[in-house]
């Protein structure tokens, strides 16, 4: 196997994972809408439903998973410019 082949690996390893996470995300943030506030906050109007969802469920920027696969992005690029940058120093 070449440089040239790993370098094409790890882009494609980086941009797929990336692309799954995301989709992930995606999904994850259904969790959120309105149609998953049904139920939430029956005896008040819309402010407390979102309320009473809030303390039940918490906001998507403060929800563990969520944050675990954005911190996994950011890892991922990392780890592949790190990579990259080691097989570029091998080749020259």
């Amino acid at each position: 196997i070449t440089a040239d082949q790993l370098l094409e690996l790890i882009t494609r390893w980086e941009s797929e994972t990336i692309k799954l996470d995301k989709m992930i995300l995606g999904d994850a943030a259904k969790e959120f809408d309105n149609s998953s506030k049904i139920g939430f906050g029956v005896d008040g109007n819309e402010e407390v439903r979102d309320l009473d969802f809030e303390a039940v469920r918490g906001v998507p920027d403060e929800n563990k998973f969520i944050k675990g696969i954005k911190e996994e992005i950011i890892q991922t690029e990392l780890k592949a410019a790190e990579l990259k940058e080691k097989i570029q120093g091998l080749q020259g």
